[in-house]
């Protein structure tokens, strides 16, 4: 169902403050041409007779038993991970990191192998109803940006970053960035990519700076990606903290 620039009649259910739930019952909602509700009509509103007339094919009714909710935000979600949901969540996080993470991140250097994973991570996420992500990508400069485009043709509202792990200490061999310096320029980038993107001139999809976590960053590195979120503007940075009591 397409809802922009239309109406939908039906029962819907929002929470205008945190402790409030409201149900609108057997309302008329309607939507511009930027997806924005513009305005609502109750029953025996005596607008909502000329609205309807207005509208005409571009009116949709919700199928009994149906309800209308607030789109669900999620803001952590490690994208390249889908595949591997729920998997060793009985190790420490070192060594699902190493034994069973990173390997499996390292493959989105396919582009090929990407396009499938991320694809069905954004059609089943809109399907259950997340329709705000902030996604980890991976090290890889091109899968993020396809991870960007796949939000963008899919009309999911994301934000997305390039994971920055540079440090040997910290990251194996097999999965990290060359320098800080290329660190930096992919996230650059990546962010170029996404704010000149021809079909996201809405800014639906936002780009962040994303260094993965501090210890799989050198100084350097986290240096340069402050200076780039300084120098780009950009308002979103995403790291993970705190996550094991190792992390302290």
């Amino acid at each position: 169902m397409n809802i922009a620039g239309a109406g939908i009649i039906g029962t819907f259910f929002h929470a205008p403050t945190r402790d409030k739930l409201e149900v609108l019952e057997n309302v008329l909602i309607r939507v511009d041409e930027h997806g924005t509700i513009t305005d609502i009509h109750p029953a025996g509103d005596s607008m909502r007779t000329l609205v309807e007339a207005e509208l005409g094919d571009r009116l949709h009714r919700l199928p009994d038993g149906h309800y209308g909710l607030p789109g669900l935000v999620d803001l952590h979600i490690h994208a390249p991970q889908y595949p591997q949901l729920g998997l060793a969540l009985d190790e420490p996080l070192e060594v699902w990191l190493q034994k069973y993470t990173f390997p499996l991140e390292a493959r989105y250097a396919d582009l090929d192998f990407a396009r499938e994973h991320y694809s069905v991570l954004v059609e089943d996420l809109l399907a259950t109803g997340t329709t705000t992500a902030l996604y980890f990508a991976t090290q890889h400069e091109a899968a993020t940006k396809l991870l960007a485009d796949i939000c963008i043709e899919k009309g999911q509202r994301a934000l997305v970053g390039k994971v920055v792990m540079d440090d040997p200490a910290a990251c194996p061999d097999y999965y990290r960035d060359d320098s800080a310096a290329s660190a930096v320029t992919e996230t650059r980038a990546v962010i170029d990519h996404i704010r000149s993107h021809p079909d996201n001139g809405a800014g639906r999809v936002l780009p962040v700076i994303t260094p993965r976590f501090i210890p799989s960053c050198t100084d350097e590195a986290l240096t340069g990606l402050g200076g780039e979120r300084a120098e780009a503007g950009e308002r979103f940075v995403g790291a993970g903290r705190d996550e094991t009591r190792g992390d302290h």
